[in-house]
C-alpha cells in the first residue's frame, strides 16, 4: 500500500494503541516508504516483521509498534487479501485488468478523499538520530517529512503533484510516473471517483475490522 492507504489505516486502528504523540504515529505510519525519495532498498525500510524487535535497542517499545502497523499492512493488503477480494468485486471484463499497482491507485484515490473530509493532519518534523538513523538521514527526512506535510495541509492533488515533480528522484522514475497518470484520470472523472469509493469500501471496512483485531494482539 501507498502513503495515503498507510494514514487511513493508521487512522482506523489508533483507538487500539497507546499513543503518546499523534504526530510522531502518522510520521511512523508512512516513514518506511521515504525509500521512493531517497532511492533506499526496500530491503533496508521494510524488515521482516518478525525481526523488528532486534531494533530494541535504538527504537521504543511504541515506535517499534508502529513501524510493524507499517510493515504488517503491506503484507495484509497483499494480492492473497485486501486486492484480490476488491478485485472480485468488479465485472469480470474489469477483473483481467485490474493489476495490483491499479488497484493501489484506487486506494489511494479513495483514502486521499477520506482524509480530505477531515481536519489537518499533521506529522512530526523532529529528526531524532536516535530514532531514525537506523536507515534515514537528516536532510532526507526533512524532504520528506515537510512534503508530504504541505499535502496534508491543502489535500490538493495539485500540491501532490508538485511535491512529485519538484523531487527528481521521483519525477525520474517511471513507476511513479505511471501512478501519477492513472491518478490524475481518476480523479478528473467523478464517475469513476465514485465507482470506485462503491466497490471498495465494503472491502476497506472488513479489513479495517480484521486488521484492528490482529493489531490489539500485538500491542497487548
Amino acid at each position: 500500500m501507498l502513503i495515503f492507504s498507510h494514514i487511513w489505516f493508521s487512522q482506523a486502528i489508533e483507538e487500539s494503541l497507546w499513543i503518546e504523540s499523534y504526530e510522531d504515529y502518522y510520521l511512523w505510519s508512512i516513514l518506511p516508504d521515504i525509500r521512493y525519495m531517497n532511492w533506499s532498498e526496500r530491503s533496508l525500510t521494510h524488515i521482516d516483521p518478525e525481526k523488528v524487535n532486534d531494533l530494541l535497542d535504538t527504537l521504543s517499545p511504541s515506535f517499534l509498534l508502529w513501524y510493524k502497523t507499517h510493515l504488517l499492512l503491506d503484507i495484509w493488503a497483499g494480492p492473497y487479501w485486501i486486492y484480490e477480494k476488491t478485485r472480485a468485486l468488479f465485472p469480470r471484463w474489469i477483473q483481467k485488468k485490474l493489476s495490483w499497482q491499479l488497484l493501489n491507485i484506487f486506494f489511494e484515490v479513495y483514502f486521499f478523499q477520506k482524509i480530505k473530509e477531515q481536519d489537518t493532519l499533521k506529522i512530526s518534523q523532529s529528526y531524532s538520530k536516535k530514532l531514525i538513523s537506523v536507515w534515514v538521514i537528516e536532510k532526507d527526512f526533512y524532504e520528506y517529512s515537510s512534503s508530504i506535510q504541505r499535502v496534508f495541509d491543502t489535500m490538493t492533488f495539485d500540491e501532490w503533484v508538485k511535491v512529485v515533480g519538484k523531487n527528481p528522484k521521483l519525477s525520474w522514475n517511471k513507476k511513479i510516473q505511471l501512478y501519477m497518470k492513472l491518478w490524475r484520470r481518476c480523479m478528473k472523472i467523478p464517475f469513476v471517483k465514485e465507482y470506485i469509493a462503491w466497490k471498495t469500501s465494503p472491502v476497506i471496512e472488513e479489513a479495517k475490522y480484521d486488521f484492528t483485531k490482529h493489531i490489539q494482539q500485538l500491542s497487548i
